[in-house]
């Protein structure tokens, strides 16, 4: 495997003019973030979270419970043990379970996590550093977790469970893997034994999603860890009650969000209350009912007095939406830095308000590395079109015209002929209007109406030469194709396996050392 290609994230055409701001360091949303992205920004953001008080014998409680049926790994197990010491601090990225671990992205994800802690400890050797994969097991988007997609074919887990999808039963799964095999014949089957294994070992959609992504990362002393855990909502349990009582979400961030408004994008927006509320088979939004509350589907409904209660004593019924749980993930963890893409970090720059109020340390968003993979056959492709990988990234129509324009042996544009038309017009109106003025109305008309004649012969000259370059145009489309099957970028589309699947463990290995997010790049792998 080799990295083929590499461009700067802030030079893709589809990237947000505020994502632009944040890689460029644009001192005009300096008050959205706490420290600059680099290395040397960390140096705060240690001091920060060691004036911080983290529980971390519970933390380190839960995940030892949840790791006691996972296979045993002395990189993990050493990482969860040196979470006691107070040196110790986490790299974290975070995601819902997705049917066999979701898109190619989620790998960039986690591997920047990997790779972060391993240059803090090269920077840092007094203090320890664990990479971290937050899993949000609490998400209720059914249409969007149980499907994946390996080479534009669609693999759906048909189930009838409901409610938070970490709690998902395994049935359908074996089934879904089959159709999975058979749409990605060239699968490693190493990497098939570990999802077989998984759905034969883990009673649930979580714990199996834990026990894929610990097998696959285990020898980088990945920690996964699952939030849907009563003893973590406890020691969170004041801010749900602040939340709940006091709509403070709303409040807190409105200016931020104001400001955001006028000068960028809001990516979202809170609402009065930013919890949701789990009963069996069902997530649903908390709402106020006069002096009560009450669930979006009124499955549910409590007075002050008993709403408190419940906060207290099942606190594991309560569920953090795009708003909380990010500062969830930040109370619970040691944490430094988060690792996301565009989106996230997105709706991350709207909330260091709300970090500010509870106290809680803002960490540094890193902006995960993007990329993809593919085969030689692709870069001898554009090599042959003499065409680079960023010609892809904009409007393909656009591209295929210059593109065309470039390579053509015959002239099909009309920008001449238009000149020279409009010059022929332009003495003709000279005349016309020493005759009589009241004519310059249709001698315009007339200029405007055999430009667009022209505009129709250039149509027809183009669609002529596409024809006499079809076997070249057929190539643009087919590594168009390779870079945003069914119009959707690879790393988004894609499977995380089926992308890998060629790859034997060194190459594996190498791929997910070269994702460093310090580097702020798009990467193009040739496997």
């Amino acid at each position: 495997m080799e990295k083929k290609y590499e461009v700067k994230i802030e030079e893709l055409p589809f990237l947000s003019p505020l994502m632009k701001a944040y890689l460029a360091e644009d001192e005009a949303i300096r008050k959205l973030y706490a420290h600059s992205f680099s290395l040397d920004g960390f140096e705060q953001a240690i001091e920060n979270r060691k004036a911080f008080y983290t529980n971390r014998n519970v933390l380190v409680e839960v995940l030892k419970s949840q790791y006691s049926n996972l296979p045993k790994q002395t990189e993990v197990e050493s990482n969860i043990d040196l979470l006691l010491q107070p040196n110790t601090f986490t790299i974290t990225a975070a995601h819902q379970p997705c049917l066999f671990l979701g898109p190619l992205f989620n790998l960039f994800k986690i591997s920047g996590t990997i790779v972060t802690t391993r240059l803090l400890k090269e920077k840092y050797p007094q203090y320890n550093f664990v990479p971290v994969f937050w899993m949000g097991s609490e998400d209720h988007d059914k249409e969007e977790l149980c499907n994946t997609n390996v080479g534009g074919v669609r693999i759906d887990w048909n189930n009838d469970y409901s409610g938070v999808i970490g709690k998902f039963g395994t049935e359908g799964l074996a089934q879904a893997l089959e159709a999975f095999k058979a749409a990605s014949p060239q699968l490693n089957a190493e990497y098939v034994s570990i999802i077989e294994k998984g759905i034969a070992s883990t009673s649930d959609f979580g714990q199996l999603t834990q026990y894929i992504t610990h097998e696959l990362f285990k020898e980088f002393g990945l920690v996964v860890i699952d939030q849907n855990d009563t003893r973590l909502k406890a020691l969170f349990a004041d801010i749900i009650r602040d939340e709940v009582f006091e709509q403070r979400a709303e409040k807190v961030l409105q200016p931020q969000l104001e400001w955001l408004e006028q000068h960028y994008s809001v990516q979202a927006k809170p609402r009065a209350i930013n919890f949701f509320y789990i009963q069996r088979g069902s997530r649903d939004r908390i709402v106020r009912d006069g002096d009560g509350f009450t669930t979006a589907n009124q499955l549910a409904n409590f007075n002050a007095a008993e709403m408190e209660k419940e906060i207290s004593t099942q606190p594991e019924r309560f569920s953090p939406n795009v708003f909380f749980r990010p500062l969830f993930q930040e109370y619970i963890l040691p944490n430094l830095g988060f690792i996301g893409g565009a989106g996230e970090l997105s709706y991350w720059l709207e909330l260091k308000p709300l970090f500010d109020y509870y106290k809680v340390p803002y960490p540094m968003q890193l902006f995960r590395s993007m990329g993809m993979l593919t085969g030689a056959k692709t870069f001898a492709k554009m090599e042959k079109l003499n065409t680079k990988p960023l010609d892809y990234f904009g409007d393909k129509n656009s591209f295929i015209k210059q593109w065309l324009s470039a390579n053509s042996t015959n002239d099909v544009t009309v920008e001449k002929e238009k000149v020279s038309l409009e010059q022929i017009f332009n003495d003709l109106l000279q005349k016309a209007i020493a005759v009589d003025k009241s004519l310059e109305g249709s001698i315009k008309g007339e200029l405007q109406r055999s430009l667009n004649g022209l505009d129709t012969v250039a149509g027809k000259l183009l669609k002529a030469e596409k024809r006499n370059q079809d076997t070249a145009l057929q190539q643009i489309e087919s590594v168009h194709q390779q870079f945003f099957p069914n119009g959707t970028l690879m790393e988004r589309s894609e499977n995380l396996f089926s992308a890998i699947g060629t790859l034997n463990k060194e190459e594996f290995k190498e791929l997910v050392l070269a994702q460093n997010p310090l580097e702020k790049s798009f990467n193009i792998f040739s496997n």
